[in-house]
């Protein structure tokens, strides 16, 4: 009897585990503004690797599109068309509460960009110059956007 409790806990446990799993955003998530030929930009954003906050992705967006989901550990480099732009770092708190910190920049064409995703107290995106972009570089896992 108990054995046959044990497996029922774990299959239902299993199934949780998928089901919640499935819905996790993870990448890229709007590739319409990604730049594959031509002027672009290159926006980088870094996530260290943390446990405050780790349990969910942080939701980047670009003028109100979702482009990118990172987990913790994560960095991707998108090339955007150059412009007036904003991007920003989204996040859901309690029940449907929505907020959004931001950044409206100019693009030139051929411009680097780094941006780190902070997690402590409320979360926010900061703008690196590239010194101190590098070693959070190497610290964390590329993903490929292609």
């Amino acid at each position: 009897m108990i054995d046959a409790r044990a497996r029922l806990l774990r299959a239902a446990v299993g199934f949780c585990v998928i089901v919640l799993m499935s819905g996790c955003a993870h990448g890229v998530l709007d590739r319409s503004e990604i730049v594959s030929a031509g002027p672009a930009t290159r926006v980088t954003v870094i996530r260290e690797s943390q446990f405050i906050g780790g349990g969910s992705p942080a939701i980047i967006t670009l003028d109100d599109k979702k482009v990118l989901a990172l987990w913790s550990g994560e960095h991707a480099t998108l090339p955007v068309r150059p412009g007036y732009r904003q991007i920003c770092q989204r996040w859901t708190a309690g029940k449907g509460g929505v907020f959004h910190h931001c950044d409206t920049l100019w693009l030139l064409d051929g411009q680097d960009r780094y941006y780190a995703v902070m997690r402590r107290g409320l979360p926010s995106l900061k703008r690196l110059p590239k010194e101190d972009a590098e070693p959070l570089l190497q610290r964390t896992k590329r993903l490929a956007i292609e």
